[in-house]
């Protein structure tokens, strides 16, 4: 008795609960999509023709200071040898 009541139970229950569940993501998905294509594509885009010129501040410090640096450390890195010792 207990496993048919168990069994119905959840028929009736996921039943109910699927279509307006179904509904719900569905209207939070179209929400997330307008948003995604009418709020943040443009502020992205109009973020990237604002800060062009902190991006070219930015790429020129990267290329002056940080490219040496990591090249120089590269190079130390790849000089060192490991040798695995046998049991």
């Amino acid at each position: 008795v207990f496993n048919v009541t168990k069994i119905w139970c959840y028929r009736i229950t996921s039943t109910a609960l699927a279509l307006p569940m179904a509904v719900l993501c569905g209207i939070n998905f179209a929400c997330m999509s307008f948003c995604n294509v009418w709020v943040v594509n443009p502020l992205v885009r109009c973020l990237a023709i604002e800060c062009h010129l902190i991006r070219q501040v930015w790429d020129m410090i990267l290329e002056v200071v940080f490219r040496p640096l990591f090249v120089t450390l590269s190079d130390c890195i790849t000089s060192v040898k490991m040798a695995l010792a046998g049991e």
